[in-house]
């Protein structure tokens, strides 16, 4: 708005303060706060303050209510790219000021409130649940469902919905001037959320929440009870006596070759007394290696048996453990129990 149509406002005001009837029976501080206003918003309309301005203009229309004062406002508003509020004060301004507003005045109002609409877009927002708050750049405008779409200034905007019982849902849209949008939400109840990992002993809450019985707790198993567990095969017994056995059947092969040999010694002419006690004695160590060795692999397969099919009697067979060994005197078997 130029300069000249902000001072033209400005005479007019001051003419209906001091004709107006309403104005002539009020007290006088009200009137000189009226006029001080109405000075200050001009003063900061032309530094480019036009918040402040708009903001005094305000509180001079609540002071003296004037319809006069609506066209300045609107002028105030188009500064501020506030189209929408410029549109709906010229609108007013023409309503309240009625016969009073001339027709050239009316007729260029109007060509104004075309051009602007042009800058102002229709916005729908539906939702598939009512009663949520609809939220303009984060300033409240309206509550679902619509009667009629949003009038929203052309431009990046922010739509958000909210509703106590579900998720807040928000979209950035970009609307353009003089066409109509329809914004669409579907709110997530807030029960549907993804539930945080339940802590320890939230089951006992639960069941107190629906009703149901908690679980029995379970018993702690006691330190102090016997383990029964079946103890592994006595796999060493078995290898011990498989050794044994192949041990017992090498010696008495040996001490069977032996034996033969010596009958040959003595059937031989020439064989003296000394070489037939010599092989005579080293078929008997033969023949003793072999009775122990076959001894003790009787005694370990016997006890690797037993281990066997008793091992699920107690823990204790399953510590069960053999040692082989070779003394001077022949094969020493220890077991261990």
């Amino acid at each position: 708005m130029r300069l000249g149509k902000i001072l033209a406002t400005q005479c007019a005001l001051a003419f209906v303060i001091a004709h107006s009837p309403l104005v002539r029976a009020a007290d006088a501080d009200s009137e000189g706060e009226a006029r001080e206003r109405f000075n200050r918003a001009v003063e900061l309309y032309n530094a480019g303050d036009y918040p402040s301005a708009l903001a005094e203009l305000n509180r001079a229309a609540a002071v003296r209510p004037s319809y006069k004062l609506l066209y300045a406002i609107a002028q105030v508003r188009f500064q501020m790219n506030d189209y929408v509020g410029a549109v709906n004060a010229y609108k007013e301004y023409l309503q309240s000021g009625g016969k009073e507003v001339d027709d050239a005045r009316r007729s260029a109002v109007q060509k104004e409130i075309k051009r602007l609409e042009q800058r102002i877009s229709a916005l729908m927002v539906t939702s598939n649940v009512p009663g949520c708050e609809i939220y303009l750049d984060e300033s409240p405008v309206g509550t679902t469902p619509l009667a009629a779409p949003l009038q929203v200034n052309s431009g990046q905007h922010r739509i958000t919905l909210r509703q106590p019982d579900y998720v807040p849902q928000s979209r950035a849209v970009s609307l353009a001037g003089g066409l109509r949008e329809d914004l669409a939400f579907i709110m997530t109840p807030l029960a549907q959320r993804s539930n945080p990992a339940r802590p320890q002993g939230s089951s006992a809450s639960a069941s107190a929440t629906t009703g149901a019985p908690p679980a029995p707790p379970q018993a702690a198993p006691d330190a102090s009870a016997p383990k029964t567990h079946s103890a592994p095969v006595p796999w060493i017994g078995w290898v011990a006596t498989s050794v044994l056995a192949v041990g017992a059947g090498v010696t008495g092969a040996v001490a069977l070759s032996k034996n033969a040999a010596l009958a040959d010694s003595r059937e031989q002419l020439g064989t003296t007394p000394s070489e037939v006690s010599d092989k005579n004695q080293e078929l008997r160590n033969w023949a003793i290696a072999c009775d122990v060795l076959l001894a003790s692999t009787v005694v370990v397969g016997g006890i690797s048996l037993w281990l066997t099919l008793h091992r699920s009697d107690s823990a204790a067979a399953s510590a069960a453990s053999l040692q082989l060994g070779v003394s001077p005197t022949g094969v020493l078997l220890k077991s261990q129990f």
